[in-house]
């Protein structure tokens, strides 16, 4: 009798852990699907602020050149928006590509590899979103100073000492969401 008791005792505390490992296993992959989620959200906010911003920048700088040009500005202008239409048609990219991540339609290793691409489409296009913004920062500087008003200058060093800090806090951000992105993945996977 005491053999018998032990063997139910012994398959009922198997069952249970079984039980167990299947409730964890499901909560796991609600807590990667959750982390997914929000990564994605957080991301396509960040993509739609800069399709805003990228619409914003020309008519901002119109209205500077207008206001204080006596120098004729409409090469630069035409630089800006060019820098601008760069930079909306990367944005755009990056929120169509980030989109294309889905676990639920696709495999998790066909997602794997989109969120691996997404990642160097991004740092890609930072490389070439670069040079062009140095490029807009020196012109604009060397503008302004032509211009001799010397208020437009402070202005502009001042939106360049807090506006460089905050453009490498929001690089390293992006880059953590991809990172969250892809543990996620993984951990949908395992």
């Amino acid at each position: 009798m005491e053999l018998e008791d032990l063997k139910n005792e012994w398959q009922h505390l198997d069952r249970r852990l079984d039980h167990l490992e299947k409730r964890m296993g499901r909560m796991t992959a609600e807590v990667a699907a959750g982390s997914f989620r929000s990564s994605t959200d957080r991301l396509q906010r960040h993509f739609r602020l800069g399709i805003v911003l990228c619409l914003l920048l020309p008519l901002n700088f119109w209205s500077i050149l207008n206001r204080h040009g006596e120098h004729d500005g409409r090469a630069l202008m035409a630089y800006i928006t060019l820098f601008a239409l760069v930079a909306l048609v990367r944005q755009i990219q990056a929120s169509k590509r980030l989109r294309r991540i889905d676990p639920t339609r696709q495999s998790l290793r066909e997602a794997g590899a989109a969120a691996v691409r997404f990642r160097r489409f991004f740092l890609r296009s930072v490389c070439i979103c670069f040079p062009l913004a140095v490029g807009l920062l020196l012109w604009l500087g060397v503008w302004m100073r032509a211009e001799g008003c010397e208020y437009l200058l402070y202005g502009f060093v001042a939106g360049l000492l807090f506006g460089i800090p905050v453009g490498v806090v929001r690089f390293r951000q992006i880059c953590r969401e991809i990172d969250t992105l892809q543990a996620a993945l993984e951990h949908l996977e395992a």
